[in-house]
């Protein structure tokens, strides 16, 4: 599935996609290895995937390649100062996408597996308005259970796009998320403190469904100061 995450994201966001059961161990950095010693083998090759990505992707926008790209406290990837950076994953595919943070002020991005949700789990990640839309516009549960996966994926692009950001672990109920189905874009908008986020505040993403995956996508272009005007003579 070449190219699920492009369509997503302005060409200033740089991204890598691949399956993970073909990445290598071996790539990762000493430090790397490091933290997934203990791990099975497919957790070990998801995360080889992304560190080989992520470190590829960073040398093309100049940085060193060959700097270990650590997890954090809650195992979330520590970036270059200067970068923006997102990894998301399933078994079968892999995904990267970073940009300069002097081009980009938000990114997030995750993929998973097309798969519709069963009622009691849609009930746990969906809100009342979420809920009472999917209803409106899905008849069949298994339609349902697909339109509440693609809200559990764009929060998740949400709450990984406000992260490095916030420093704040949000629950599933501190986003609402409204979906216009024939542009394909979602509006992720803040039900709770976040700060430097405030109620209210609200970023439009992009989602893609394609074979047996779905993808959704968050990106904020940094708006660059204009030209000072010439002055008149």
């Amino acid at each position: 599935m070449d190219g699920l995450i492009r369509p997503l994201f302005p060409e200033l966001v740089h991204v890598a996609e691949m399956d993970p059961r073909t990445a290598d161990p071996a790539v990762l950095l000493p430090e790397e290895a490091a933290c997934v010693t203990r791990a099975v083998e497919k957790r070990r090759r998801e995360f080889a995937a992304g560190r080989a990505m992520a470190r590829r992707l960073l040398g093309a926008l100049g940085w060193p390649s060959d700097v270990p790209l650590l997890p954090g406290a809650r195992r979330e990837p520590c970036w270059p100062a200067g970068v923006l950076g997102t990894i998301s994953h399933t078994d079968t595919w892999a995904t990267v996408a970073v940009a300069r943070a002097s081009e980009c002020e938000i990114l997030g991005v995750d993929v998973e597996r097309d798969a519709p949700l069963k009622d009691e789990v849609a009930e746990r990640i969906c809100n009342a308005d979420e809920l009472a839309w999917i209803r409106d516009v899905a008849r069949d549960p298994e339609t349902r259970g697909r339109w509440a996966k693609l809200v559990f994926s764009a929060k998740e692009a949400a709450y990984k796009a406000q992260y490095p950001h916030s420093q704040t672990f949000l629950g599933f109920d501190a986003m609402g998320i409204t979906f216009d189905p024939e542009a394909e874009t979602f509006v992720a908008r803040f039900r709770v403190d976040a700060p430097p986020f405030a109620v209210g505040e609200s970023w439009t993403g992009r989602f893609r469904c394609a074979g047996a995956l779905l993808a959704t996508g968050i990106c904020l272009p940094r708006v660059q100061p204009s030209a000072s005007a010439t002055p008149g003579r």
